[in-house]
């Protein structure tokens, strides 16, 4: 794929038939590919394209023939439009892209953008070794940091985002790993792609497993995590409420 920049347009070409597969009125300031070359980030100034290329769509419209200026429709698919700059970014195991902007290192893991570690603004990515778990940075005083990003936390993030939640990936992570703050976080992960269930078995945060089992109708669990709170006053009214509300007049 050969990829050609005008004034205000960018234009992508097969290599071996010269034909556009694809053109879009943006100027970028980067463009990114995947590894696999499933996925491309096109980057502009203050804002990004995510799409998705479709080779054997591709494929088959140029042995078809009659493909135009235009392109080909099927060719790529838009993932999301984030309204997010790009100063420097890189595609990394497992087609998660990672990139800096504002003073903040992050990833990009399907459509879900989060955010790893703050940084000094001047930074550029040199690359990932799953080996170590680190991704590494460069300033312009040459001067070399690395931050942890676990690839068995990603490959499990993948299984999330592409709906189909893998929670034998969060036993391979490394025991020294293994503490509240860490699920915390993967329990919010979950709940926020849509996961409560699977949230409310991960998480130690007693608050947050109170919310989520009201949130699941788990009025039994809600009643029990009261029963073990330093202050559980509140706690037994929501529960009671929702008790009163749905005709539980036991446990109410």
């Amino acid at each position: 794929m050969l990829g050609i920049t005008g004034t205000d347009f960018l234009s992508f070409y097969d290599w071996n038939t010269f034909s556009v597969v694809w053109r879009i009125d943006v100027l970028p300031k980067a463009v990114y590919w995947s590894e696999s070359g499933t996925f491309v980030i096109v980057a502009l100034e203050d804002q990004f394209y995510l799409m998705r290329y479709n080779e054997e769509e591709a494929l088959k419209a140029l042995e078809r023939g009659g493909v135009n200026d235009e392109g080909i429709e099927e060719a790529f698919q838009l993932l999301g439009n984030f309204k997010e700059e790009i100063i420097n970014g890189k595609w990394i195991t497992g087609d998660v892209f990672v990139f800096t902007n504002k003073g903040i290192l992050n990833y990009l893991i399907g459509n879900k953008i989060i955010n790893h570690a703050l940084i000094d603004k001047k930074m550029f990515i040199l690359g990932y070794i799953p080996q170590v778990n680190r991704i590494f940075l460069i300033n312009k005083s040459l001067k070399i940091t690395s931050y942890e990003l676990l690839a068995q936390t990603l490959m499990f993030q993948w299984t999330v985002v592409n709906w189909n939640p893998d929670l034998s990936l969060i036993e391979d992570i490394p025991e020294s790993h293994w503490k509240d703050e860490f699920y915390s976080k993967i329990a919010k992960f979950l709940e926020s792609e849509g996961y409560p269930e699977l949230a409310f078995d991960v998480t130690p945060d007693q608050e947050h497993k109170f919310e989520l089992a009201l949130t699941l109708n788990l009025i039994e669990k809600a009643y029990e995590i009261s029963e073990k709170a330093a202050d559980p006053k509140e706690k037994y009214w929501r529960v009671g409420d929702i008790c009163l509300q749905s005709g539980d007049f036991d446990l109410a």
